[in-house]
């Protein structure tokens, strides 16, 4: 199995190396940077599953790195780091997208239990997505097999979901010719012309 891959920012280097030997020993990947630009930096160059970030950087507010993040990788697991019992900084970093936060002096094994929660909710919902998925294509199939006349609207309608996902499979059935290996068995009659659908990027 693939180590999970961890970014720690905090600009005090004991900290660092003690949260790095913590994460290292159970087995995680882990990257550090002591400031919001070097955090920047690596995070466009690099994918991690979780983010680390200390509230108060020398460059930076951590609620202000967590922005940056969130426009490009919302998926990403985001942690605060807070040594100050002002919660004001805490409650806006969760406002913008935070999952938990911890308090210094970090325990590690509350650190640790927070990373593996967090880590196995976005497993489920992961999972749960998948699967949902798949069960709209199933019904996308039943639709396009049982020799109706359909559009893409048609198809988003009955499917309770939006046209544009609609689309996307659609042009996945498209790119990979299953559309037109269905269409010459005679098992589906979608009106291509109405479905005005995209070139692939």
């Amino acid at each position: 199995m693939k180590k999970k891959r961890i970014l720690v920012v905090d600009d005090d280097m004991s900290m660092l190396k003690t949260l790095q030997n913590i994460l290292q020993r159970k087995g995680y990947d882990v990257e550090t940077a002591t400031t919001g630009r070097e955090a920047i930096g690596k995070f466009e160059s690099h994918l991690y599953d979780v983010l680390l970030i200390d509230i108060k950087l020398p460059d930076m507010k951590g609620t202000d790195l967590l922005k940056v993040i969130n426009n490009s990788q919302t998926r990403i697991i985001k942690i605060m780091i807070t040594g100050y019992p002002d919660l004001d900084p805490v409650i806006e970093s969760l406002y913008q997208g935070a999952h938990a936060y911890i308090l210094k002096p970090v325990d590690p094994k509350e650190l640790l239990r927070v990373i593996k929660e967090k880590l196995e909710k976005q497993k489920n919902f992961t999972k749960l997505r998948s699967e949902d998925a798949m069960i709209m294509l199933e019904k996308f199939l039943d639709l396009i097999d049982d020799k109706k006349w359909w559009t893409i609207a048609d198809i988003a309608h009955e499917l309770n979901t939006s046209q544009y996902l609609v689309e996307r499979v659609a042009q996945f059935f498209s790119k990979y010719g299953i559309i037109k290996y269905l269409s010459i068995k005679g098992s589906v009659k979608l009106n291509i012309d109405s479905l005005k659908i995209p070139a692939m990027p």
